[in-house]
């Protein structure tokens, strides 16, 4: 294994991650939030949400920046996000807002031990008994081509809860296209577009695999509309 240089060790340091993530990113993220012009399509979404919570809410990760538009009680929500130092930036980002995080993630060919994955389906689940409702995404990094990750199949499965497809886009945005999310960052003073999925449930007469399909469906459904809301005219 190769030593990490102190350049590499001071990107890694804990306050660094936590002073980007809060300082750099969070605000830069806040801003867009207070900034612009938001529509739900439908146009209640935000109450037919609330009729359904708890929920889990599932979004691909390239809307993770803009997750606090997402969600429609951002005092009734955990967000669960990766244990790795870019997944702690974005928790710091994620507190901006008011959100509170639960740590853990999917394995992936590159991320296997440390993600926290059991620990965290643990405390999922209870939250969402405690009914607070959840907020993930579908894919686990850094894994391309959008797709759904049976963890999120599993845990509306065991916890009977509702999953929420949904998506969200900005008439001002920069798409990151070589990244492996396509990462989307959202600029202030925008229109933003948050586009909400028909509530899939996951019984036992539901396979985990036409689950997956029916999610990826949905998510992939929302964020195109989402991106043609908000098309620059």
């Amino acid at each position: 294994m190769r030593a990490k240089t102190g350049g590499q060790r001071l990107i890694d340091a804990p306050w660094l991650r936590d002073f980007v993530g809060k300082w750099i990113l969070g605000g830069y993220v806040h801003l867009g939030m207070w900034t612009s012009r938001v529509q739900y399509h439908p146009a209640d979404y935000r109450e037919r949400c609330m009729a359904l919570n708890p929920a889990i809410y599932v979004v691909w990760h390239a809307n993770m920046v803009a997750i606090g538009h997402a969600v429609p009680d951002h005092a009734n929500i955990r967000v669960l996000v990766s244990p790795h130092p870019d997944g702690r930036m974005g928790a710091a980002a994620i507190a901006t807002w008011g959100g509170k995080v639960i740590y853990g993630t999917g394995a992936s060919f590159k991320q296997s031990e440390g993600t926290q994955g059991v620990s965290g389906s643990r405390e999922v689940l209870r939250a969402l008994e405690s009914g607070r409702s959840i907020l993930m995404t579908a894919d686990v990094p850094p894994v391309r081509g959008r797709k759904v990750s049976r963890g999120v199949i599993r845990l509306a499965r065991l916890s009977g809860r509702p999953i929420i497809p949904v998506a969200v886009a900005s008439s001002r945005r920069t798409i990151f296209e070589k990244v492996w999310d396509q990462m989307q960052i959202n600029h202030p003073f925008s229109r933003v577009a948050v586009v909400g999925g028909e509530p899939i449930r996951v019984g036992d007469e539901t396979s985990d695999e036409v689950a997956a399909t029916r999610l990826k469906t949905g998510l992939d459904d929302c964020y195109a509309r989402a991106l043609a809301l908000t098309a620059r005219r």
